[in-house]
């Protein structure tokens, strides 16, 4: 997509969410507000897409909304990660606040995710033990859907770990 087209989608997801906001909707705000923040990281809008994530975060919190929660923290810690100057630490504590969110409100398929980026995070560190035991319960977890992105990752992961 042109950069035209990026920037006339993201005048229109400000427009939505300016909307969103104008209209007190705010239930599903974090879940364009986390939309939004991918946008701006594609973009190259680093900073930016940190504070939307941040505000997405903060809206949650107040709306005592917490399905999209884990995966905003999963984001947050992946753009911190992957940002110009990573912050290995901060971007550990989100995986793991995302890991807890999710199973406050067991949301399974979020949960693997989390654990699927902090496990990738401990083996880059060499920590294959630790990644491989908290992965392969989660994993566990499910009876169908393998043929699913986030599945198929946690598989070659743990296969990864468990050479």
């Amino acid at each position: 997509m042109s950069q035209h087209g990026n920037a006339e989608r993201l005048g229109l997801m400000d427009a939505a969410i300016g909307d969103l906001r104008k209209m007190n909707l705010r239930t599903q705000l974090p879940f364009y507000l986390g939309l939004k923040a991918n946008s701006l990281w594609t973009r190259n809008c680093r900073s930016a897409a940190l504070a939307c994530i941040d505000d997405a975060l903060a809206t949650a919190s107040s709306n005592d909304e917490h399905c999209f929660e884990p995966e905003l923290h999963r984001m947050k810690g992946e753009m911190l990660l992957h940002a110009d100057h990573p912050q290995w630490d901060a971007a550990r504590l989100c995986f793991l606040e995302a890991i807890r969110v999710s199973r406050q409100t067991e949301a399974k398929s979020l949960e693997l995710r989390a654990a699927t980026s902090l496990a990738k995070l401990w083996q880059s560190q060499g920590k294959r033990e630790e990644a491989y035991e908290l992965l392969a319960p989660v994993y566990g977890w499910f009876t169908e859907g393998f043929d699913t992105k986030d599945l198929k990752e946690a598989k070659a992961l743990l296969e990864e770990l468990g050479e």
